[in-house]
């Protein structure tokens, strides 16, 4: 009996284990993990990677809760059987009912609710034993992060959106304790916010079209130039110079007046599928105001600016 008694509560244990590291995986912060890898912490690189592939996490801690749950199931009918001495269905029934309550509260509800309170310091501490779990679970959670990769292939669904749903849900509680604590103003709030729903967002949403910008004709004057910038009321234009393609600030035209010939530079090419905060550190690291968006046959599709891509910064949000 007393063997069936330890059975039973290390069932509880485990189950307590995994429900609260399962609730501090989604509420430790990434930084804390981060910070704490970069001075070396072992335990924290490793959590840190698992961060990043939650889709292993999950698993391991659906395993794990299993096998918590049939180990306490287990114990309960054999407890039951060696008290009544009658190996009935009723019996079997009965028993795990009555002492369902004792797992929910020590096995679930209790370690859910510490976890939730302290995630960074008790998933810390917890991080080596789930390691070890995570190491001896390997062959059976990879087993399932396989079935769910096939199942994402067929519906469409990708893990990545899991991440950025769980950095973007992160990010608001930072933002928000921040603003609570008068770090932030809401306007630097706001700005962080606009970022971070904004840069993920394809290039081709903020594409103008090729006549807006591009000059027809090939050598044209400076008077040329400036009265296309004027009906087209734009700062750049750009202009077709054999296999290059080349663009002049309208602003430098007007201040110096004087010459007749105006400078060119090279206009900066980008790809259809990249983002625009991909293609907005790309245009302030090389200094280019605006920029042409090719197609996967290199086929110009339009232009972006810079100040149209900085601006949607500022929208309200």
């Amino acid at each position: 009996m007393i063997a069936v008694a330890v059975f039973f509560l290390l069932g509880i244990l485990l189950s307590a284990f995994f429900s609260g590291n399962e609730t501090g995986f989604y509420r430790v912060t990434r930084l804390r993990l981060v910070m704490d890898g970069l001075r070396g912490d072992r335990v924290a690189k490793r959590l840190l990677w698992l961060t990043n592939n939650p889709s292993l996490f999950v698993a391991t801690t659906l395993i794990g809760n299993n096998i918590a749950n049939y180990m306490t199931s287990l114990a309960i009918v054999m407890g039951s059987q060696l008290l009544v001495g009658n190996n009935s269905m009723m019996v079997d029934i009965v028993a795990p009912i009555l002492l369902s309550p004792i797992l929910f509260i020590y096995g679930e509800s209790l370690p859910k609710n510490l976890f939730l309170k302290m995630p960074n310091y008790l998933l810390r501490k917890s991080g080596l034993p789930f390691l070890l779990f995570f190491s001896v679970l390997l062959p059976i959670s990879s087993l399932l992060w396989l079935i769910g990769r096939l199942l994402e292939k067929v519906i469409g669904q990708s893990p990545v959106k899991v991440r950025l749903a769980l950095a973007r849900k992160e990010l608001d509680e930072i933002l928000q304790e921040g603003h609570d604590a008068g770090i932030l103003q809401k306007g630097q709030r706001d700005l962080a916010n606009a970022m971070f729903s904004t840069v993920d967002r394809p290039i081709t949403e903020f594409i103008k079209p090729l006549a807006r910008f591009q000059f027809g004709a090939d050598s044209p004057t400076r008077a040329q130039v400036l009265e296309f910038a004027r009906k087209k009321k734009v700062g750049f234009v750009v202009l077709p110079s054999g296999d290059q393609v080349r663009y002049v600030k309208v602003v430098e035209l007007i201040v110096d007046s004087e010459r007749d010939s105006f400078d060119s530079e090279l206009i900066l090419d980008v790809k259809e599928t990249q983002l625009h905060g991909i293609v907005l550190v790309k245009m302030q690291t090389e200094k280019k105001p605006i920029a042409r968006v090719l197609d996967a046959k290199e086929q110009p599709l339009g232009f972006v600016t810079i100040n149209d891509l900085t601006s949607k910064l500022f929208e309200k949000t």
